[in-house]
């Protein structure tokens, strides 16, 4: 056992650089055995050198051309099975793959920002982008309110990961479509910002233009719905527990200088309704939209069919 292990924590970012028939036991392995593997290992690394593993295959897809029912080349193998042992890890696993990846995240930001790498040198998050995206994809179809909890990092590995020059042709449901499930998580083309209203009832907007990120303290409890009013001067956040609606307004700096930043303008009452048992047995929250109408007015669209207005 002690081997396996050692054999196991060694592999991080080194699994890129063999094929062998032994190493691609140790990955098949890792995703199999997670949950007994876990806390002998650096889930951080092992994630990196998967996503860097699973990476190659669409390279590899590309590169490779093999007949119909031969054997598949080495490292194709090796890659499918890094991105399957992925697959494992984020059914057993999914907020700790979430945490780490968001970790990778802050990491590889607070060295650019410090200026402690060099600014050509790629995230290894983005250098697996797709795989990471295939991930988040795969969670929020099975696990879905593991990533509901967990939406304010998700939303920063989601920032990191996409292709934000694409925002300015397309929707961010078509860059990302799983995204459109998920009505705590609002998109401004206007304003280019982007919004996730967390469980612990905070707000974290992302502005694209100068990829920073504020957060606000909207609710005391978890966020259901958020939505910028279409010009992108107004913030809506709806808390089902707490039974109110907030409206934000974009307050910017001083000349135009420097980050802007979101002020509370309006609190008003709005209905409430406790989480609802789903058909297969799981309670499942609270789910509600809210719509603006116009740059003054929007409504909350419940899930029962009722609607109610509301004014800034």
């Amino acid at each position: 056992m002690e081997m396996i292990l050692n054999k196991v924590t060694l592999l991080g970012r080194q699994l890129i650089h063999c094929w062998s028939s032994l190493r691609r036991a140790s990955v098949d392995l890792i995703g199999r055995g997670f949950t007994l593997w876990q806390p002998h290992l650096d889930i951080s690394k092992v994630l990196l050198g998967l996503l860097d593993l699973a990476a190659l295959s669409e390279k590899q897809k590309t590169d490779t051309v093999h007949s119909f029912g031969a054997p598949l080349p080495p490292a194709v193998d090796a890659s499918r099975t890094a991105r399957h042992a992925l697959s494992l890890i984020a059914a057993v696993r999914s907020k700790a793959l979430i945490t780490a990846l968001s970790m990778e995240v802050a990491r590889y930001n607070s060295a650019a920002q410090h200026q402690t790498i060099q600014h050509n040198v790629v995230s290894p998050l983005i250098r697996s982008r797709t795989e990471v995206l295939r991930i988040i994809e795969q969670l929020t179809e099975k696990q879905y309110n593991d990533v509901a909890d967990l939406i304010i990092p998700v939303g920063d590995i989601l920032v990191h990961c996409l292709d934000i020059q694409l925002l300015k042709q397309h929707s961010l449901a078509e860059l990302f479509p799983p995204i459109a499930k998920f009505y705590m998580i609002a998109y401004c083309p206007a304003s280019r910002r982007i919004a996730f209203g967390g469980k612990n009832g905070s707000i974290v907007v992302h502005e694209l233009k100068t990829m920073k990120s504020q957060t606000v303290q909207a609710h005391n409890n978890p966020i259901t719905a958020v939505a910028f009013s279409q010009d992108g001067k107004f913030l809506a956040a709806y808390a089902s527990k707490d039974a109110k609606i907030t409206f934000w307004q974009t307050q910017q700096s001083f000349l135009g200088m420097g980050q802007s930043q979101m002020r509370l303008v309006k609190t008003l009452a709005a209905p409430t309704e406790f989480a609802v048992l789903s058909p297969g047995g799981t309670y499942q929250p609270f789910r509600a939209r809210l719509v603006w109408i116009n740059a003054k007015s929007l409504t909350l669209m419940l899930p029962n069919g009722r609607e109610n207005r509301f004014q800034i």
